[in-house]
């Protein structure tokens, strides 16, 4: 909705996949998966401003300035998927993102930036152009509860369901090419995420901070996409609640919390709805 100042603007939440398995390749590379995405309550904030010279990103949380010391800047050029969003659509304006979803983290930040310019401007009819920019798109702009498949450019909404989920975050780079080239290596360790163990083999530190949550909580926890985000659902409500407890976060709140060598992020979160309604009123 138009504000005082001429902007608009949407939030774009987080995509965890909550099962993922990889069921073919392509003539081209592209791995095909069989997953069920959801969104839930992490959000970015995408806000379209006049001047298109614009591009400012905020880090509310200090998390991103992080992530940006250890692995350098997210792109601000025509690069970033905001801006090949907006190009793709013939739009000139500025941008100005507010950004709690991390970058590299298996979590979709990107894409769902990206679904938001979609939504925001009204064309979320036009998934074949959203799915040339990113295979996430497609989901990111419809959001909610489905089952996603082909490369992930195939989406079928499932009936949404209300879930609150504990994030992991690990300040670690988990890069899609790389992960899925492993996998055609090592292949799956059998759990809900065929992907779970190239990630854990691509790096050390992503394997080491695994054992510590599993540790911890006394219970195995998944892998969000390719990575780097662990995270454990309410398939098994004693083991949620024993790991809010021990992480004592409340809900849709973070909380920071060291483990041997390791300091996490954690969120908890539920699942939202899609279909546009992350649109700020």
């Amino acid at each position: 909705m138009k504000d005082e100042l001429g902007s608009c603007s949407a939030l774009a939440p987080a995509k965890l996949t909550r099962r993922l398995a990889v069921v073919g390749v392509r003539p081209d590379g592209l791995h095909l998966i069989d997953a069920e995405m959801v969104t839930v309550s992490l959000f970015d904030e995408v806000r379209l401003v006049d001047n298109p010279a614009v591009f400012d990103v905020v880090d509310p949380d200090g998390y991103l300035t992080q992530l940006e010391e250890r692995f350098g800047p997210i792109p601000r050029d025509n690069s970033n998927l905001v801006r090949k969003a907006l190009t793709a659509l013939g739009v000139r304006a500025g941008v100005v993102l507010t950004k709690r979803i991390p970058f590299g983290a298996g979590l979709g930040g990107g894409s769902s930036d990206a679904a938001a310019v979609f939504r925001l401007l009204g064309q979320e009819d036009k998934v074949d152009l959203a799915a040339s920019i990113g295979a996430d798109l497609p989901f990111c702009i419809r959001g909610g509860r489905a089952h996603v498949h082909g490369f992930g450019d195939l989406v079928e909404s499932l009936p949404f369901v209300e879930e609150e989920f504990l994030l992991f975050l690990s300040p670690v780079l988990c890069p899609t090419g790389t992960i899925y080239r492993l996998y055609d290596e090592v292949g799956s360790d059998g759990s809900a995420n065929d992907l779970r163990k190239a990630a854990l083999a691509a790096s050390k530190e992503l394997s080491g901070r695994f054992e510590e949550i599993c540790t911890l909580i006394g219970s195995e926890v998944n892998l969000a996409g390719s990575g780097s985000t662990l995270f454990l659902d309410q398939s098994d409500s004693d083991v949620f609640d024993r790991a809010c407890e021990l992480t004592q976060v409340s809900p849709n709140s973070s909380t920071t919390i060291s483990l041997g060598e390791y300091e996490f992020v954690v969120w908890r979160v539920h699942s939202v709805r899609g279909e546009g309604s992350h649109r700020r009123q």
